[in-house]
């Protein structure tokens, strides 16, 4: 759907979200530049050229509240504060709504990657399950440490002895196909 972006002169291509092309960043004279973790390690770089603005997740405060507090620095930026709450009313009510049915439930999170499933902690992708909505995940390491970003890779046998009342799964592999 963002095709017809690819091949016109109107949007420059300016490199890619982990390898900027810089003289192109350069070349359209950006106001502000955003960035993420992954152009954590250019802010320097960037910050020559404009204004950066580092929007990360904080997973002490958890998917949903990070989400919160990067949108309204950005809407500060442009001037849009009121449509904040305006948009995220409509959130609280389906977190809250997904709070009380997680209630008493637990869960394994995990991830398809090169074909192998490997669980996630609470510090990292879909952390919002069990941080946020309030599933216990029961695949959480015993001793309470997180997982890498790509989660620890596990067995079906642990699944099934796990035997989770639920099973979230972001399968990146069908994601990058």
């Amino acid at each position: 759907y963002l095709q017809e972006y690819m091949d016109t002169d109107k949007v420059p291509n300016i490199g890619t979200i982990k390898e900027p092309d810089m003289e192109a960043v350069m070349a359209v004279e950006p106001d502000v530049i955003f960035i993420g973790g992954r152009l954590a390690g250019l802010y320097d770089e960037l910050s020559e050229i404009a204004p950066v603005v580092y929007l990360s997740v904080d997973t002490e405060l958890g998917l949903y509240e990070s989400t919160r507090k990067n949108v309204e620095t950005v809407a500060t930026i442009f001037g849009k504060e009121a449509e904040v709450e305006e948009k995220f009313a409509n959130f609280d009510e389906r977190i809250s709504a997904l709070q009380s049915f997680a209630e008493g439930k637990n869960a394994v999170v995990g991830i398809v990657t090169s074909g192998s499933y490997n669980l996630l902690g609470n510090d990292g992708k879909c952390s919002i399950i069990g941080n946020d909505i309030g599933f216990e995940n029961i695949g959480v390491k015993d001793d309470g440490t997180g997982t890498s970003t790509h989660g620890n890779e596990t067995s079906f046998e642990l699944i099934k002895q796990l035997n989770p009342d639920y099973m979230f799964v972001l399968d990146k592999d069908a994601a990058i196909a």
